[in-house]
Formats: C-alpha cells, structure tokens, sequence
C-alpha cells in the first residue's frame, strides 16, 4: 500500500497540473477517503466486536409473548379461570425464538388492566416458576422458533376485582440479569 502513495505522489509531482492533474487529483482524493472510511470502519468493527461479546453474554435479550385474546374457565364447576399463552426468548441479534436450556421462566398475572406508567398499582394475582426441564413438555417449534405454550391456571378463590387481568413474562438469567416482556392485557369474557 505504501508503494502505491509513493508511486501516487511521485508522478503527481513530476507532472504540474496539466491536462490530466485534476483528474489524478481526483482519484487522489477518492483513495485518501477510501482508506479513511476504512479506519474509520476497523475502529467501528472493534466497537460491534466488543458489543457482540457483551450480547453473547447474556443468554436471550427480549421476550414476546402471544396471547389467546380470552380468558377461560376450566374445570366442571368452572372454580378456575386461566390464560394461554406462548413465550418467544429471543437472543440478541436473532429474531426467532430459541430453546431456554439454562436460568428461570416466570410468568406473572396481574389483576386489571395495564396502562402505562401504573405497573406498581396493579395486584399481583399469582407467579409461576418454570425450570428448563419443566419447560421442555410445552416446547414447541414453529415458523416463529422455539416458543412455550403454557395455560396459567389459577383457582376462583383469587378472587378477581376486575374484567380485565395483565401478564408479563420474565426470564432470570443465571448470571442474575432480568429480561422482562411488555405487559399484556387479556379480557377474562367475551
């Protein structure tokens, strides 16, 4: 490379701006910006090297959850309610699904409507815990990767003020970070 600047600057400097000196001017100018914009670019590949080892790290980096837009009553003397859903963990730079081999799922069920900024106003109805292996029977693999389904039951005794109730799944990565999904709003009746 820097055989070609000094072969460059050498017939630059024996001919004067004649004829075809603009034109090597020119050309001039496009390499200095081509090597500069490829600087610049090893110095942005080392910030996206250092920033895809930080991602690696972490195990997924969202969760979306799908929702059966109803809640439903189960059981003979209809004494529960429940909601199905299906959650999505996503690791950075995918956008599919993928399976949970290692940390915690839980899924929270709120009681009401969640609106935003009032996430600390609405009752905590009931929590569940999910291991990986607990997991596994409700895998399942679709066009959207690897997503959970999972019907949360809960006994009528909670008893629910509302007509509304909200849930949110959060993943608990063994290094101790938290992924949180948005909340969800799911109707208990048509």
């Amino acid at each position: 490379m820097i055989h070609f600047w000094k072969y460059l600057l050498r017939s630059y400097v024996q001919r004067p701006l004649s004829g075809q000196g603009p034109l090597r001017a020119l050309l001039a100018l496009c390499c200095v910006v081509a090597v500069a914009s490829g600087c610049h670019s090893a110095q942005s590949s080392r910030a996206t090297t250092a920033r895809e080892s930080v991602q690696q790290r972490a195990q997924f980096s969202e969760l979306n959850i799908l929702m059966v837009p109803f809640g439903v009553e189960v059981g003979s003397d209809h004494s529960k309610k429940a909601v199905a859903i299906q959650v999505f963990a996503v690791k950075p730079g995918s956008a599919k699904g993928s399976a949970i081999l290692q940390g915690e799922l839980e899924m929270q069920l709120f009681n009401g409507a969640y609106q935003l900024g009032m996430a600390e106003e609405l009752p905590l109805i009931k929590t569940w815990r999910y291991s990986p292996e607990e997991l596994r029977p409700f895998s399942k693999q679709s066009l959207l990767g690897v997503g959970y389904q999972l019907l949360l039951v809960w006994e009528d005794e909670e008893r629910l003020f509302q007509k509304k109730v909200t849930v949110r799944a959060l993943y608990h990565d063994p290094n101790g970070s938290v992924v949180a999904s948005e909340f969800g709003v799911i109707p208990l009746t048509l």
